[in-house]
């Protein structure tokens, strides 16, 4: 494996499924999953003809989300990104000029 600090690292695992990991500057660490880096990963696999439409990623949390997209000549378009959703916090946040802010 090349270094995640170099970017994405994908590997085909389908004719419509690829598996990647990622690296976040900032955290400098790499990160579960990001949904930025699966759609790239997924409509670059589709544009080289590695993997076919809708792609299904596996991201390095197990997760598998599904990238959809239409592909039309030299374009991509309709791309969207399906997968699970948690409700993981909540908090309120007090401000200056709010109705509540101090």
């Amino acid at each position: 494996l090349r270094s995640l600090r170099e970017g994405p690292t994908c590997s085909v695992t389908g004719p419509d499924s690829i598996r990647i990991r990622t690296y976040e500057r900032g955290v400098e660490d790499e990160t579960l999953a990001c949904g930025t880096g699966i759609v790239a990963s997924a409509l670059v696999a589709v544009r080289l003809g590695r993997v076919r439409a809708p792609v299904r990623v596996q991201a390095a949390s197990g997760d598998v989300l599904t990238v959809g997209m239409t592909v039309a000549g030299d374009g991509v378009g309709n791309v969207t990104l399906l997968g699970s959703a948690e409700y993981v916090f909540t908090g309120t946040l007090d401000y200056p000029g709010s109705s509540t802010g101090r």
